[in-house]
């Protein structure tokens, strides 16, 4: 993984590299956040084997500074509590 996210950075024309990984693969989740990628968002239910269901988070690797260089600056995604349940 290191040596392909090695070639990606010599592509100047490639500025991200996304990835899903199923939320049960914790090794796996961790390997990519030590290899620099962020979780952005989860897709709830994408995958299915047999009747079980598994959701995926969405992670990116920005390549290159593009955060100065985007159209309206970067927006930075945080996480807000859960809404309570109803009583």
């Amino acid at each position: 993984m290191e040596e392909i996210l090695r070639r990606a950075q010599l592509q100047s024309d490639l500025e991200q590299v996304t990835l899903a990984v199923a939320s049960g693969q914790a090794a796996a989740r961790k390997l990519y956040l030590q290899l620099g990628f962020q979780i952005y968002g989860r897709e709830p239910q994408a995958l299915r084997v047999g009747e079980v269901y598994a959701d995926e988070d969405l992670m990116t690797l920005l390549l290159h500074n593009t955060r100065d260089s985007t159209v309206g600056g970067h927006c930075e995604l945080s996480k807000s509590p859960a809404p309570s349940p109803p009583t």
